[in-house]
């Protein structure tokens, strides 16, 4: 059978789904059932001319659902073969799933072309208070052009991919504050602005041909003069100090594991703590010796991890071998707990008798104020760094200060 250009295939789907906006509202258990049948016959039938229909009648189905505002909150859980996340805040979910065509229909797991499809179900808020619920169809590209990494993207064309969830997130797609320097942003001497933004992270995964598959991490937005048109990539993303990338892409072959996914490794404010980073395997070409063999579809995990962390300058910054270590236990976690407050008591003790040497009364007030309550979260670790920083300067200054008021006074402080 000949090949469905991509663009044919989804925007087939989705002007029918345009099309069919007025049919009788079903109760959403059994508009569910019948999703269901006609999701596992989108992924598994033999028959491809049958999924394509089939995923034309899903796909009109689920939209007209979903624009429904009592689905928002509905699990659709019985969909096992359709990729569903949730936005930690609750504003959005997305939908992906796929299409595949078997290239022998005798090997199960043979080599097949991808065909990726999904949707943004949206609660929007107008100028005018209503709340909206909004449907965005995700359509694929038809090819993935050279320098995708550092492309913004909308709905209209998609890179394609099943969106997978972030270990430690649950089914919810975490939120960052981003700080990024937007082309269309500019000050008044024409340079480019650095802007500031929450956005969305999302990892997803492509079968890309029938030697490679890609995993990705690309941050998700929402153009602010068009509620209906989702952005997908910002420059947020540095593999070095001076150049980001807008997404962050991984090759790797057919037949060899890769991760990438939300991680733990040792760091943080306390020798205890651990840091949260996207760890993913870091890639190797297999040892044959011939350099013409090395081959990006060849590529493999070496047994090392490298990672992207998410630093305080707003944006993910690459790590190189990184040391995955376990999520804290409930155990752990108490027990870091007691020890933690311990830790800031001490310092806030040793803080306190800094501000009070140097007549810092303001300091010495918030600190009693957070001893009687006892709040030693991430602000308290803030002000607590901060002030050490500023009053062991001060207290430098006023050491540089006796000094020399001593050295004229003909007073002698050296040794001996």
């Amino acid at each position: 059978m000949k090949l469905f250009p991509r663009i044919i295939l989804s925007l087939g789907v989705f002007f029918l789904f345009m099309a069919n906006s007025a049919q009788a509202q079903r109760p959403l258990e059994e508009v569910e059932e019948e999703l269901k049948g006609m999701a596992r016959d989108i992924l598994f039938h033999e028959d491809f001319e049958y999924k394509f229909e089939q995923n034309k009648a899903f796909a009109a189905l689920l939209s007209e659902t979903l624009r429904r505002p009592e689905s928002y909150d509905y699990p659709f859980d019985s969909l096992e073969t359709i990729g569903m996340l949730t936005a930690e805040d609750n504003s959005f979910r997305v939908f992906t799933w796929q299409i595949m065509d078997q290239q022998d229909p005798n090997l199960r797991y043979g080599p097949a072309i991808h065909y990726y499809f999904g949707f943004i179900q949206r609660k929007f808020r107008t100028a005018q208070g209503e709340t909206e619920y909004i449907v965005i169809p995700l359509i694929e590209m038809e090819e993935i052009p050279p320098g995708i990494e550092n492309m913004v993207l909308d709905n209209t064309q998609w890179l394609g991919g099943i969106y997978y969830p972030a270990k430690y997130h649950g089914d919810e797609i975490p939120r960052y504050t981003f700080k990024y320097y937007d082309p269309k942003v500019r000050k008044r001497n024409g340079s480019i602005r650095r802007v500031k933004q929450d956005m969305y992270v999302l990892m997803g995964w492509n079968g890309l041909d029938n030697r490679s598959n890609l995993k990705f991490v690309e941050v998700l937005s929402f153009d602010p003069r068009d509620s209906t048109r989702a952005l997908f990539g910002a420059n947020v993303f540095y593999f070095d100090k001076l150049v980001a990338k807008h997404r962050a892409i991984f090759r790797y072959s057919e037949y060899a594991p890769f991760t990438l996914n939300f991680a733990y490794i040792e760091g943080g404010f306390f020798p205890w703590s651990k840091k949260e980073v996207i760890a993913y395997d870091h890639l190797g070409s297999p040892g044959t010796g011939d350099q013409h063999l090395v081959d990006i579809w060849e590529m493999g995990p070496d047994g090392s991890y490298d990672a992207l962390e998410f630093v305080r300058g707003g944006r993910f910054e690459w790590v190189k071998n990184v040391e995955i270590v376990s999520q804290l236990t409930n155990k752990e976690v108490r027990e870091a707990a007691d020890n933690q407050e311990q830790i800031f008591r001490a310092r806030l003790a040793y803080l306190k008798q800094m501000a009070k040497a140097a007549g810092d009364n303001d300091t010495v007030e918030k600190i009693e104020r957070m001893e009687q309550s006892g709040d030693f979260g991430r602000r308290a670790a803030r002000f607590i760094r901060r002030k050490e920083e500023l009053l062991l300067e001060r207290q430098q200054q006023m050491e540089a200060e006796e000094r020399k008021r001593l050295e004229e006074l003909g007073i002698d402080l050296s040794d001996g």
